[in-house]
């Protein structure tokens, strides 16, 4: 038997923004929320979508990892060098200012 599917939504997952999971500590969480509005403002600058930028998952996976350096950056998924020299600096300097404000991120 043959079954017809629309295009419009053959092969379509349904979406779902990630976020952090239920172990993710409040600084995690912050940092998330630190991250994804300083994305907003650099895209609304730039005339972009926030995703051209970084994707969620990245901004999830930047709050868990916390790198502190360019190299560090590098190793996060969706980060690349063209990214990192984009975006590096602004990124490194709020993990810094979020381990600053305290181990949790408060």
């Amino acid at each position: 038997e043959l079954a017809l599917t629309s295009p419009a939504t053959a092969g379509r997952r349904a979406r779902s923004s990630p976020s952090p999971d239920e172990s993710a500590s409040s600084g995690e969480l912050d940092l998330v929320t630190r991250l994804k509005r300083w994305r907003a403002e650099e895209a609304r600058r730039r005339g972009v979508p926030a995703y051209v930028i970084f994707h969620d998952r990245t901004l999830v996976d930047l709050a868990a990892a916390r790198p502190r350096s360019r190299g560090g950056l590098l190793a996060v998924r969706g980060l690349g060098p063209a990214k990192v020299a984009a975006y590096g600096e602004a990124v490194l300097r709020m993990i810094q200012e979020t381990a600053a404000d305290g181990p949790d991120g408060s």
